[in-house]
């Protein structure tokens, strides 16, 4: 029998196929950047297998070199070949990528279309929106969108981090959890749809493969999309792995059942992964980075408003001995966090406050108003609000319940504190949630902006992907960052 272990960049799929190419065992589940554990935590379910030959599809270099190597895409076809003879075209969709491949009426492959390096449309996206959804693993989206029958919200599909936002505001709107995860799905079938079938000929008849394939609401929408129908075997996700094996099949004639294979020696040791570091530990030399943690902090738990968060107050000024402070309260409510400062008559910052927004702005904002209100009960000092504005992308909404007297916009605001904060600025670069946001400056008058558009990548929602998915802390993440040389990505 041959062993055929596929790492991909989610989940670790194997397979054992006998001489005659049939599939006798088969495991599939996420490794969650731990391929090389899970691997040897699993290998132990196949040691009652007489294996002759162990091969993979995968190039990881997990993998020591006993373990013959096959290309991920002549694999696929492979397998593909083997349970649809008459295969004119094969649709791929992997964890990252996608792939449309075509054929001729021989078999013969002829071309293709391939997803970019966005994952937009790919198995990962359903798997960080069922994180974000609280679901238990991806099969539970699936089977609630297959079973929907309600009205579809629209969701951003082409970035997900714009779709947590869509997502909380679909929740709030009332739309059904099966609702939410049956539009998720049709996203991600419009982005494949309109990423590779912009050929005029469309296929009628589509082989589809990968852990996406065994979603029934994504095939469905991609029948509807593109007029298609699509072909999906019971293995179909295993086909990688499946067809590496099959390819080992015909390339060794001299494979028996009498020949064996030790399993111990698959894994490769540390010292024979070789790592290519390309870039060197980032380095502040041009400027200090400044300390973050010279204030008082501490963490408040809203007990009267509905907010499912707690608020971070961090303390700037010695108010000791005052039972009364004038001051003016800022509050910026962004599609992530909502913040707030107040400030005395001088200028100069009192408190500042901090809170994820949950996607319930109205709740995060009371949560930190309750927060400013417990600093002064706490120390028994009025705290009289003189003047109130709001910026951020719930400044209008906000504003106009508070009464605020003015809301403005975040360019506005970002270039009103720098140049109080040094006369010099010229530039601003931001760095927020989802946006992004380089300005610059002359005289204090902004002259140019520049903001991203729909993809969110270099935002600090896609650092707290990356965190989740490596399963640290955002200030883990950061520490296990610094002064670490890196990888080409």
């Amino acid at each position: 029998m041959i062993l055929s272990i596929d790492i991909g960049s989610v989940a670790v799929s194997i397979v054992i196929v006998t001489l005659r190419g049939e599939v006798v065992k088969k495991y599939y589940d996420y490794h969650h950047g731990k391929a090389a554990e899970k691997v040897a935590e699993i290998l132990s379910e196949f040691s009652n297998y007489n294996i002759a030959a162990v091969v993979t599809p995968s190039e990881s270099e997990i993998l020591s070199s006993s373990v013959q190597r096959y290309n991920l895409h002549r694999s696929v076809i492979e397998a593909a070949k083997y349970y649809y003879s008459d295969m004119r075209a094969l649709l791929h969709i992997g964890a990252a990528r996608f792939q449309l491949m075509h054929f001729n009426g021989s078999g013969e492959f002829t071309h293709s279309l391939t997803s970019t390096s966005c994952a937009a449309g790919t198995g990962s996206f359903l798997d960080q929106q069922a994180k974000r959804l609280e679901m238990d693993s991806i099969s539970s989206l699936t089977d609630l969108a297959e079973a929907n029958r309600d009205p579809l919200p629209e969701i951003a599909s082409r970035c997900s981090v714009f779709a947590k936002t869509d997502l909380i505001h679909a929740q709030q709107a009332g739309y059904s959890l099966s609702a939410i995860c049956d539009s998720l799905c049709r996203g991600l079938a419009r982005n494949i749809a309109d990423t590779l079938f912009d050929d005029l000929k469309v296929p009628s008849e589509i082989v589809f493969t990968g852990g996406v394939s065994m979603n029934g609401s994504v095939k469905r929408h991609l029948s509807k999309l593109t007029g298609s129908s699509f072909r999906v075997h019971e293995h179909s996700h295993l086909f990688p792995a499946i067809g590496a094996a099959l390819l080992h099949l015909k390339k060794d004639k001299t494979i028996n059942s009498a020949s064996t294979c030790d399993l111990t020696s698959i894994i490769a040791s540390n010292s024979n992964v070789s790592r290519e570091y390309v870039y060197e530990p980032l380095d502040i030399r041009l400027s200090d980075y400044p300390d973050f943690n010279t204030g008082t902090n501490y963490i408040f738990t809203p007990r009267v408003s509905n907010h499912q968060g707690k608020v971070q107050v961090e303390i700037f000024y010695d108010y000791t001995g005052l039972s009364r402070m004038d001051c003016y309260l800022g509050i910026d409510i962004g599609s992530t966090s909502t913040k707030a400062i107040i400030i005395d008559s001088r200028g100069e910052p009192v408190a500042g406050f901090y809170t994820y927004t949950h996607g319930q702005p109205l709740n995060a904002t009371r949560a930190i108003l309750e927060s400013v209100r417990d600093l002064g009960m706490t120390n028994r000092m009025e705290i009289n609000v003189l003047s109130c504005s709001t910026t951020g992308s719930g400044r209008k909404y906000i504003g106009s319940i508070l009464g605020a007297d003015m809301a403005v916009d975040e360019i506005t605001t970002h270039a009103r504190a720098a140049v109080w904060l040094n006369p010099k600025t010229d530039t601003i670069i931001e760095i927020g949630g989802q946006d992004a946001k380089f300005t610059c400056l002359r005289k204090g008058n902004v002259t140019f902006s520049k903001m991203n558009s729909v993809c969110a990548a270099g935002t600090g929602s896609f650092i707290e992907e990356q965190a989740n998915k490596l399963g640290v802390s955002l200030d883990e993440y950061s520490s296990l960052a610094e002064n670490s040389r890196s990888p080409l990505a």
